[in-house]
């Protein structure tokens, strides 16, 4: 029995197992980036020409920004996410895009909003969820919507 295989065949069996290759490589490093993804902050609804400050265990995150919900979904353009990366812990901004150093506790982070000068301080712990949603009531000031799992925004 002769068996007819052709460099035209070996190659896109090649090119097939590559493309496979990258494709789960791909879904791999993905998985490894949500891994290192510690919190996910946005603020959400009712805000409306609101002064911003954050700071996360004493590091200033976000300074005097006007914080505005937008259309049906509510959300505004501010949102702040810290990761884990070789050791170190970073957050990134809406604002600036820039990576910065934080330091970071193992049980509970310290968050003190401070919207239109009043100061709201949570103790968020880490168990209860990477997803942090802030948004304003307007009796109560700013509250905390802490999940493990996104929640679909509209």
């Amino acid at each position: 029995m002769k068996m007819d295989y052709s460099i035209k065949d070996f190659r896109n069996n090649l090119i097939l197992l590559l493309l496979t290759m990258v494709i789960f490589s791909c879904k791999s490093q993905n998985n490894t980036v949500n891994n290192a993804l510690i919190y996910e902050i946005v603020f959400w609804d009712y805000f409306s020409n609101d002064n911003l400050d954050l700071i996360i265990n004493d590091t200033t995150i976000i300074k005097n920004v006007l914080l505005s919900s937008e259309g049906s979904s509510g959300l505004t353009k501010v949102w702040v996410k810290i990761f884990y990366e070789n050791g170190i812990y970073f957050y990134i901004t809406s604002i600036d895009n820039s990576k910065r150093p934080i330091t970071m506790n193992s049980q509970k982070q310290i968050f003190e909003v401070i919207l239109n000068k009043k100061i709201k301080i949570f103790k968020i712990p880490v168990k209860k969820g990477r997803y942090l949603y802030f948004y304003n009531d307007k009796d109560e000031g700013v509250l905390l919507m802490q999940t493990k799992k996104q929640p679909i925004l509209d």
